[in-house]
């Protein structure tokens, strides 16, 4: 196993483990640890594109470090940008940010909000539970505005901080993981 430190972090590379194979699409992979433990890996089974009708991820839980990977399911959305919560829970938004219907400025936008909660055996998708605002200047809209798809409304790569009630938290867990 390979040791590497960063200021204050610390990350051990050990052999490659195959967790999962699947046809067609098995990737960006997020990797995060619950307070107890247990390892949550999700990635997308999505297409890359723009212009998705659906959007799915694939949930992988490991109790044992990653030595195997026994509960395994599909969720509608993945959170992009994960944090622990107080009670244990991994959460965060989902990617694809959308205006705020009725905005007085394009400075404001929302975004589901995802948990991953009881070391991952629960999931809870809380739609247009984030929101985001006072970025310090509008954002552009993409070129697909106003036609059918799921595609990404605004021109935002959702590594911005939320400032609802469900993502408060990440705030102090961003400044946690600035000192990584």
């Amino acid at each position: 196993m390979q040791e590497y430190r960063l200021g204050g972090c610390r990350l051990k590379l050990g052999k490659p483990q195959q967790v999962t194979e699947g046809v067609g699409h098995t990737w960006f992979p997020r990797l995060a640890r619950f307070p107890g433990g247990e390892l949550l890996l999700t990635h997308s089974l999505n297409a890359d594109t723009e212009a998705l009708l659906v959007n799915a991820s694939s949930v992988h839980i490991s109790h044992d470090n990653g030595g195997s990977w026994d509960l395994n399911y599909e969720v509608a959305y993945g959170a992009s940008i994960k944090a622990i919560r107080p009670d244990g829970a991994i959460a965060g938004p989902v990617f694809r940010p959308y205006a705020v219907p009725g905005a007085p400025n394009r400075r404001q936008a929302t975004t589901h909000y995802v948990a991953y909660e009881a070391a991952g055996t629960h999931y809870h998708m809380q739609p247009w539970g984030c929101r985001i605002e006072g970025l310090p200047r509008d954002l552009h809209l993409s070129r697909n505005e106003g036609k059918w798809s799921k595609d990404w409304p605004l021109g935002l790569a959702l590594t911005l901080l939320a400032n609802s009630p469900g993502c408060a938290n990440l705030r102090q867990a961003s400044r946690q993981l600035d000192r990584c």
